[in-house]
């Protein structure tokens, strides 16, 4: 990896940490933006950023860091085998172990309608809140939601849920016509991470 490409991953892994930034391409642009004009070839890749922000995990991290990963993966199982009939895929900085202080537990269901995981969320008596989920096209003015958001919070941590169409789920687990191919971590995956002990 070139300097400026390591030097653009590091600075977009510490918007996303520091900044609240929560998408990758965005925390790239802004990253890139800073070192004037860069080739798009000369841009790291979404590993590239998340392995950064290992790094970054790592260096700042300590073992309060580790404590609460371990625990927002505890914590993201438990939800996962709430949600389970919706077959949820953990996503983002608890699986990638990249946490920072807005760190979220983030959920990606399938269902038939938003409605089921509204009716679920009540029937555990989980207190929720909608959230605005804007459709992810790496265009700069994105077009309305393709999928429903709630968000609710458990021992001082968030957990998103995000809806989607069950038809949107593909074998893998990713979503169809998604711009970035997310890796994500069924209820099983998780369970094994834990049991493996590498939280």
């Amino acid at each position: 990896m070139s300097r400026l490409r390591e030097q653009i991953a590091e600075e977009a892994a510490r918007l996303m940490m520091e900044g609240g930034i929560r998408d990758v391409a965005q925390a790239r642009r802004k990253a890139a933006s800073r070192f004037g004009r860069v080739d798009r070839h000369a841009l790291p890749s979404d590993e590239e950023i998340g392995l950064a922000r290992q790094r970054r995990c790592q260096l700042y991290g300590g073992s309060s860091q580790v404590e609460r990963l371990r625990r927002m993966r505890r914590l993201a199982r438990e939800a996962m085998t709430v949600f389970k009939e919706f077959k949820p895929m953990l996503v983002g900085d608890v699986l990638e172990g990249s946490l920072h202080a807005n760190s979220a537990i983030v959920l990606q269901l399938f269902a038939e309608f938003p409605e089921q995981v509204i009716f679920r969320l009540h029937a555990a008596r989980i207190p929720f809140a909608e959230m605005a989920q804007p459709r992810r096209t790496g265009r700069p003015n994105p077009a309305p939601r393709d999928h429903s958001g709630f968000s609710f919070l458990v021992n001082g941590e968030t957990v998103e849920l995000q809806v989607y169409p069950i038809e949107t789920r593909l074998p893998s687990g990713q979503i169809k016509g998604a711009a970035t191919k997310q890796p994500g971590a069924s209820l099983p995956d998780l369970i094994q991470l834990l049991a493996a002990g590498n939280d």
